[in-house]
């Protein structure tokens, strides 16, 4: 067997990239999963999803929330009283976005707010926001699928097409040196 050393630095981020999209994937599947898992029983019992949907909706927001805010708080407000030295100034970035979009982030909104400029609050905390944006939606598909499987996986194609083609525009765009994005055809 024969190891290949990584030339480039490039190649190293090309890894963790690709560890990071499996890592992203299988637990947002797994999130799926349990959330289906959990409709699918409360169907089954007989209950139908308006007589849950308050306590489905109150009881993740107030889960995540608490200690999302507390981070928030931390990285957003309080750092500056703790972190001190020559690297300081690094978190800067992140206490100004914070100071301006904490109320996205507490929305779950902040994967699309900024819309523009890298400061934002607590930027690891994209997987959040975009779990609970699939658990807003998902009862709905899982009872589409529950009452019409016929019309849910026709559905379900039409999003994946809508996906891929989003994805696609995505791809095809270039960001410019005047830090504005240049799509071919738009």
């Amino acid at each position: 067997m024969h190891i290949k050393l990584l030339r480039k630095e490039s190649d190293a981020l090309l890894i963790s990239f690709s560890t990071v999209s499996l890592l992203w994937i299988v637990s947002l599947f797994m999130s799926g999963f349990l959330v289906s898992y959990i409709l699918i029983k409360t169907f089954e019992k007989g209950k139908t999803f308006k007589g849950i949907a308050v306590a489905y909706y109150v009881h993740r927001y107030i889960r995540l929330t608490v200690p999302y805010l507390t981070v928030i708080l931390i990285q957003g407000f309080l750092y500056r009283q703790f972190v001190t030295g020559p690297f300081a100034d690094n978190l800067k970035l992140g206490y100004d976005g914070c100071k301006k979009w904490w109320w996205a982030n507490l929305l779950y909104i902040n994967n699309f707010v900024p819309w523009s400029g890298p400061a934002k609050c607590v930027g690891q905390s994209w997987y959040l926001s975009n779990d609970m944006q699939f658990f807003v939606v998902a009862p709905f598909f899982i009872w589409l699928l529950w009452k019409s499987p016929v019309v849910a996986n026709k559905a379900s194609v039409v999003y994946t097409v809508m996906g891929c083609y989003y994805r696609y525009r995505i791809r095809c765009c270039i960001w410019d040196p005047q830090r504005r994005w240049n799509c071919a055809g738009s």
